[in-house]
């Protein structure tokens, strides 16, 4: 069973960290101006501040707030969106082992391989063909999959950014910390529903009518 859940965590993880996109830079982005603005910041809330940040001000290369860019924000931005993917991650892997104690995984792909066998043809050629589409609609739910991670990892850079607000405490700054830290706990619980309702039926669902002998550990690596 360990060996089971920790398969699943592997190709869950890998699945949607496999690939970088332009997210990681809007977050990069979100902590060089917290950091820019954070010895000036005259409003009580730190989001108060990076509201008031203009977006052609960021875009410019001669506006006052590009001049006040030190080397040292640039290092502490790219630290921070680093460490923001490698925290995900770790949440991500927690999470899962935690809500994987709620489901006998090894009952419920026994259930899921009996189902399916049932509605695969004796033609091995035609189950090979429809078998490409369910390649397709893995793509897609994957990729689903991969967009509800993205707002995750936005979200936790939020909440960071709240917390280096609370350096000069203030009830903003904690209670939006409070709600990413709540909300990220709902998009980890709905990604492994969907995860384990749509993306693992399909994986074998594909594995059988591949006329393969699923095993959950040959069926995470298709």
């Amino acid at each position: 069973m360990d060996e089971l859940i920790k398969a699943l965590r592997e190709k869950y993880i890998k699945d949607l960290t496999s690939s970088f996109s332009l997210y990681k830079v809007a977050i990069f982005l979100l902590f060089l101006i917290a950091l820019v603005v954070i010895p000036d910041r005259g409003h009580q809330s730190l989001w108060f501040e990076v509201a008031d940040v203009p977006l052609t001000a960021v875009l410019s290369t001669s506006s006052s707030f590009v001049s006040k860019i030190l080397l040292l924000h640039i290092f502490l931005g790219v630290v921070l969106t680093y460490f923001t993917g490698l925290l995900y991650k770790r949440i991500q892997i927690a999470s899962f082992n935690f809500f994987t104690t709620f489901r006998d995984f090894n009952q419920y792909i026994n259930r899921l391989r009996a189902s399916i066998e049932l509605e695969a043809t004796e033609s091995q050629a035609l189950n090979l063909y429809i078998t490409k589409d369910f390649k397709d609609e893995l793509k897609l739910r994957k990729a689903s999959l991969y967009q509800t991670h993205i707002w995750g990892e936005i979200v936790l850079a939020c909440s960071i950014v709240s917390l280096m607000g609370c350096v000069k405490f203030n009830i903003t700054d904690l209670l939006i910390g409070l709600a990413g830290v709540l909300l990220i706990y709902a998009i980890q619980r709905s990604a492994f529903t969907y995860y384990t309702s749509k993306i693992v039926p399909t994986l074998v669902t594909e594995g059988v009518f591949s006329d393969r002998n699923i095993e959950f550990n040959s069926a995470l690596d298709m």
